[in-house]
């Protein structure tokens, strides 16, 4: 719940927690999916505050699981105020393929157990099978991947690992932003675009395949406002 300028949170089942976080320290808010949760239309919200969950990299967790009309209720209660801005850059149609490729690869060398056979049967069945979910959410990622800046926030949509997540971020609470380059993305004119947070430990935001020349314009409007 929210009281007046504070967050409270209470959680733990047998060992009670109750925490008070200052609302104005919120750095960032975080909505997280599953495949499971995209197929019912799930999200979590988990934020981070400067002072809280640094040491062991973790984020107070404030919605469960919600649908995105209960989403926005709860949001508009529990912070009302909290900047957010769309996102407006988007993988190009042929980056499609640079998401897709590294889980086809990996489902791919599932057919190496199988053809040894016997026992390892089962291990490339298992392998298979992670390697489609990873490739439902490589692909989910790409449709939903983007960037965006405006006067008071930054927004990510990316995927890592098996999840994928949406990222709002305070202008003043954006530490730093990279432009990275691999050899192919040079010739594709593409890029990857990082960004890193106050109050994040070794955590870094990260959406692939974004146009060159727009992401490096973003960029420089939220460091030069």
């Amino acid at each position: 719940e929210r009281i007046g300028g504070q967050m409270h949170l209470l959680f733990g089942l047998l060992t009670h927690r109750d925490i008070y976080i200052d609302c104005n320290r919120i750095t960032t808010m975080q909505l997280r999916q599953t495949l499971f949760m995209r197929l019912f239309d799930l999200y979590t919200v988990a934020i981070t505050a400067a002072g809280y969950g640094r040491e062991k990299g973790s984020r107070p967790l404030i919605i469960p699981a919600a649908r995105p009309r209960e989403l926005c209720s709860a949001l508009d209660a529990l912070l009302p105020d909290y900047p957010t801005c769309p996102a407006t850059l988007y993988p190009s149609k042929r980056a499609v393929i640079s998401y897709a490729l590294p889980p086809l690869l990996f489902t791919l060398a599932s057919l190496a157990p199988l053809y040894i056979g016997g026992v390892f049967n089962m291990l490339a069945a298992i392998w298979f099978i992670g390697g489609i979910w990873w490739l439902f959410i490589r692909l989910s990622a790409y449709v939903r991947a983007g960037f965006g800046v405006n006067e008071h926030a930054v927004t990510l949509r990316y995927s890592r690992g098996l999840a994928l997540y949406e990222i709002h971020v305070p202008r003043e609470a954006a530490d730093c932003v990279r432009i990275i380059r691999y050899p192919w993305q040079r010739l594709s004119g593409t890029c990857s675009i990082e960004l890193r947070c106050f109050g994040e430990k070794r955590r870094k935001h990260r959406v692939r395949a974004l146009p060159y020349s727009e992401a490096r314009r973003l960029s420089e409007q939220l460091i030069n406002p």
